[in-house]
């Protein structure tokens, strides 16, 4: 009997590969060097105040990959990401460079930033505002419900950013 099953479940494998199924050569990849759209007008202002005076790459469209692929996120709404930003530099990259000058901002400061919308949901009832990778990335999340006129919703977002760059720099000069 169980040899029956055994050619039966053989079978079954051999009938399941088949060789017609092929990749398609033109299909797009995101992340591969196939994910490319038409800069917009938030796309040029990102630029022009992060990426050419920091060389920081804030990442606003959807990207699975930059996160966690076991939990469910939502994409960031383009209208919070300028209003974000605009927080972020006033607050916390400012400060810095009037203190350390542009080039302590160029060298320590994390060269991506990806820009979630909703939160990180974790299995014992906590919520996650964002996090560091390997002292090169912070992620920022739950950028749909910022408000820059509620001084609570900026302080948490500058709070995760702060508290994420605290990581990078004790990764990359160790401080006691």
């Amino acid at each position: 009997m169980k040899k029956i099953y055994l050619l039966l479940a053989l079978v079954a494998v051999l009938a399941a590969c088949s060789k017609s199924d092929e990749l398609n050569p033109d299909a797009v990849l995101l992340g591969m060097g196939g994910d490319t759209w038409a800069q917009t007008e938030l796309d040029r202002w990102l630029y022009n105040e992060f990426v050419k005076p920091y060389n920081m790459d804030i990442k606003y469209k959807w990207d699975p990959y930059e996160i966690s692929l076991s939990k469910t996120f939502v994409p960031v709404e383009e209208s919070k990401v300028k209003e974000l930003m605009i927080s972020v530099k006033k607050v916390w990259i400012t400060p810095y460079e009037k203190q350390a000058g542009r080039g302590f901002l160029q060298k320590l400061a994390p060269k991506r930033y990806v820009l979630v919308g909703s939160r990180e949901y974790n299995t014992n009832g906590t919520l996650t505002g964002g996090f560091a990778e390997g002292g090169n990335k912070i992620a920022i999340l739950s950028v749909n419900a910022f408000d820059s006129t509620d001084a609570a919703s900026v302080r948490k977002v500058l709070a995760v950013v702060q508290h994420e760059f605290a990581h990078t720099l004790h990764q990359t000069v160790f401080y006691p």
